[in-house]
């Protein structure tokens, strides 16, 4: 078994040893049982022994296979993507979540295909497609939404947060963030708890508020050393290396990092050692200690296969240039997250002031078209007085402003109150509402409407009869109910008040629509 692991990684004899021994359990069973201890065992290695668990996993693939178990080995597939990514395997790492997409799209899984959704953010992330990633959260989360699946909903919100945080969205990632934890607290998810707590606390640290970003990575030290899940603790360290080294606490940051490096190395992880190298190389840069700064440099460009082992025993290392590569992407980096602030606050001022804008031009025109049609009504009633009210014209003519005044007032309750509606208004009612008295009001109606209170009245009762019957009223209400919603007492005072306005009944009225409509 030891040649086995010569395929994989470097691992110690006690991990061979532990591989062994799950060997030998293994071939004590068969069928579901294998299969069901299989998962159990790579439960218990998540967060820790990422090589013996590609080894499991890679077994595990084979035998569910053989047995045709489709939901393991879609789950399968899965961890194995997960495991890879922190071997620093990324082709082989999207391979298998690819895989375990296809199998569950092919197996009509759901619930199976969208976990696997959650899953392949680490792939978004190492490529940089960060709307892709945030589409497909997104999608995944509303599916999930709907089952009982809250531990990877939790894991959802927590990925989601992370392509924000990326994206130097930061409100947006600390929102999700927060939402991951709430959920992880309830279904006592510790490990993805605790990763949750540490990514927010990175967040935080991002904007500069350590105070906050430290307690959250505290929560997470919390958990994390309880459970003694390594590979969660190397990335724990990172960012609190990260903290130290922004607010230039060299010697704190140096120590933390070193400790992820260590914790790196024992694990075996590609990844997890190249981070801690490129962070030993900005810390010790800023302290401007340049030669050792290049060191951890070249042995992660090294680690990553982007140069050469030879390269380092030779002198020609080009200090100036490869940091002045190393900076410039530092400084773009940045520049990008403060250019992506300064675009959305701008844009949010841009659609205050147009909003505000298109609220207050809205407001001028109504405004202007109510004052219009008051205005034509007035002069409409100014027309249809007759010539027997000129009498009474001649005698108003000493307060003309007055009366004027007090038409206009009692428009407006008939135009924007609607106070004909009512069905017990009266002259001393209206009197009332417009602060006058039923001789003035009386003699403000005769002028300018050129008719009495009554005709005033029924005027304005047809009209609004007569608008509800085009918008099809009829079809909901009787006749008789549309007479009582437009004030009438009884049906047949709205019948011969409609006639003596109109020429016709409101049934021919209405039947006269139909025949247009019909005609059309």
């Amino acid at each position: 078994m030891i040649f086995g692991f010569a395929l994989f990684h470097t691992v110690s004899s006690s991990q061979v040893q532990e591989y062994e021994s799950y060997r030998k359990k293994l071939s004590e069973l068969s069928g579901k049982e294998k299969l069901a201890y299989y998962s159990e065992v790579i439960k218990k290695l998540e967060g820790n022994s990422v090589v013996l668990s590609e080894r499991i996993l890679q077994d595990a693939i084979e035998d569910s296979k053989a047995q045709n178990d489709s939901l393991r080995l879609i789950r399968f597939h899965r961890s194995m993507g997960g495991v890879q990514h922190r071997l620093s395997q990324y082709e082989s790492s999207s391979t298998h979540f690819y895989r375990s997409i296809e199998y569950a799209r092919e197996f009509g899984d759901e619930v199976e295909l969208n976990k696997s959704k959650v899953s392949m953010t680490s792939v978004y992330l190492y490529n940089r497609e960060y709307d892709r990633g945030i589409t497909n959260l997104k999608e995944a989360i509303d599916f999930l939404k709907n089952r009982d699946e809250n531990e990877v909903l939790g894991i959802a919100y927590s990925n989601l947060a992370n392509l924000y945080r990326e994206k130097g969205e930061f409100d947006l990632a600390i929102a999700f963030g927060k939402e991951a934890i709430k959920i992880q607290l309830k279904t006592k998810d510790k490990r993805h708890l605790a990763i949750s707590y540490a990514n927010l606390g990175s967040v935080y640290s991002y904007q500069n508020r350590f105070k906050e970003g430290l307690v959250y990575l505290d929560k997470a030290n919390e958990v994390l050393t309880s459970l003694n899940s390594r590979m969660e603790l190397t990335f724990l360290y990172l960012e609190y290396s990260k903290v130290h080294q922004k607010q230039e606490a060299y010697s704190q940051a140096g120590i933390y990092a070193n400790l992820a490096l260590e914790l790196a190395r024992n694990e075996k992880s590609l990844d997890f050692q190249a981070r801690a190298l490129n962070q030993l190389a900005l810390i010790d840069y800023e302290q401007r200690k340049f030669e050792t700064s290049i060191e951890y440099l070249i042995q992660q460009m090294v680690l990553q296969g982007d140069i050469n082992k030879d390269l380092q025993s030779k002198k020609v290392r080009e200090t100036s240039a490869v940091y002045s590569v190393y900076e410039a992407e530092r400084r773009s980096v940045k520049l990008k997250h403060q250019v992506t602030l300064e675009k959305n606050r701008f844009k949010l001022m841009l659609i205050v002031a147009i909003a505000v804008s298109l609220l207050f031009v809205l407001m001028i025109i109504m405004w202007a078209r109510i004052r219009a049609k008051n205005r034509v009504l007035f002069e409409q009633s100014i027309k249809r007085m007759p010539p027997t009210l000129e009498k009474v014209k001649v005698e108003l003519e000493d307060d003309s402003e007055k009366y004027e005044k007090l038409y206009k007032d009692i428009l407006v309750q008939f135009e924007e109150k609607k106070v004909y509606l009512d069905s017990t208004l009266t002259m001393g009612m209206l009197s009332d509402v417009v602060r006058s008295n039923s001789n003035y009001v009386s003699k403000s109606i005769n002028v300018y409407f050129g008719s009495n209170f009554n005709s005033m009245i029924n005027f304005y009762r047809v009209n609004e009869a007569k608008v509800l019957i085009e918008n099809g009223a009829l079809a909901t209400y009787t006749m008789e109910t549309i007479a009582a919603k437009c004030g009438f007492t009884s049906l047949s005072v709205f019948n011969r008040s409609f006639k003596k306005e109109t020429g016709i009944t409101p049934t021919y009225f209405n039947k006269s629509l139909i025949a247009g409509s019909n005609s059309k």
